[in-house]
């Protein structure tokens, strides 16, 4: 009985885990911010058109700060810094486990900010990775009435994406928790960026559109469907948080549009799922 007891409460806190010490030291360089934040990106959910939470730290006057955390579980994060100028800002992808002590250097006169990482899970955080994405983009693309070249530069960056991660993972050696979150991650990418493009997109071919909407359709049903949306697994990653908030909204509009071009069958349609719900 009592190993019996032992097995289920080892297991219970295995599943919930506990909070550990940990933090993040930031230095800053050829700025004049004044502050540093920290943004939580699986706190995308607060609200109906939500500003994620952020964690905002002054800097002192060395443009030296440190947060410290109580941290649970590993996550992906932000941080952000800006000073005066648009030239004075960053954005760098963070992946954080609890425990980690990071102490990252940042000076905005070298490329790339001259961003350099050290203390324990620096092996995650390397710039080669945290700012991988900045380099893509689906703008031009903007007017398209077809899909072709946008799918084709989405799956040319999933390609670079990948081979980027795997150069990465041989060169750093990054953690195996890491890993799996990231390669999970990054197999939301193709369909968070079309599903967001297409959405967008749509307004702008509007006289094409319901002539070339079942190419469109199309590519969207092989990159998205019921096992792929419905991922628990999935809930702390960036680019599923953004697929599902992207298609909540755009679920949402489709009932604004009806309610007002077909307000008998929509109210018809509320009224049954009302019914159904009693």
């Amino acid at each position: 009985m009592k190993k019996s007891l032992f097995t289920s409460l080892l297991i219970l806190w295995t599943i919930i885990g506990f909070a550990q010490k940990t933090s993040i030291t930031v230095s800053i360089a050829n700025s004049k911010a004044e502050e540093f934040s920290l943004l939580d990106t699986k706190q995308i959910f607060q609200a109906e058109f939500p500003e994620p939470k952020e964690m905002v730290v002054n800097l002192n006057k060395k443009k030296l700060a440190s947060l410290n955390l109580e941290l649970k579980r590993a996550g992906f994060f932000g941080l952000r810094c800006m000073g005066r100028t648009d030239r004075e800002y960053l954005f760098y992808n963070l992946y954080i486990e609890p425990g980690n002590q990071l102490n990252i250097k940042i000076d905005f006169k070298r490329p790339d900010f001259g961003i350099t990482v050290i203390g324990k899970g620096a092996e995650n955080n390397q710039p080669s990775i945290a700012l991988i994405k900045k380099t893509f983009s689906v703008q031009e693309f903007y007017g398209d009435t077809t899909p072709t070249r946008v799918i084709s530069a989405i799956k040319k960056e999933e390609i670079r994406l990948q081979q980027n991660f795997d150069n990465y993972v041989k060169k750093y050696k990054p953690t195996k928790k890491f890993i799996a979150d990231w390669r999970l991650n990054q197999r939301y990418f193709a369909a968070e960026t079309y599903f967001s493009f297409k959405e967008n997109n749509k307004f702008k071919i509007q006289g094409s559109h319901s002539s070339t909407m079942l190419s469109w359709e199309k590519i969207q049903d092989s990159l998205i469907n019921e096992k792929s949306i419905n991922n628990e697994l999935a809930v702390y990653t960036p680019n599923y948080l953004s697929l599902i908030q992207e298609f909540l909204l755009r679920k949402k509009e489709k009932l604004w549009m009806m309610a007002s071009d077909e307000p008998e069958n929509f109210f018809a349609n509320g009224t049954i799922w009302i019914r159904k719900r009693v």
